[in-house]
């Protein structure tokens, strides 16, 4: 665990890098679960919670 509350890693480029991979697989895993559902006309919505007080996860 890095060494601060809201980091894995120590070096920021490091953390950076990471949270850059954490979002790319997580839309992948949205668009994938869209891709097998595409022949419905339903509206999805989609809910992201996570703990960050300074809000920069997606920065």
């Amino acid at each position: 665990m890095g060494n601060t509350k809201n980091q894995w890693f120590d070096d920021p480029k490091i953390e950076a890098i990471y949270r850059d991979c954490v979002v790319a697989e997580l839309l992948q895993i949205i668009h994938r679960g869209k891709l097998r559902l595409i022949t419905e006309m339903e509206e999805v919505n989609i809910f992201l919670a996570f703990e960050d007080q300074n809000q920069r996860l997606l920065h």
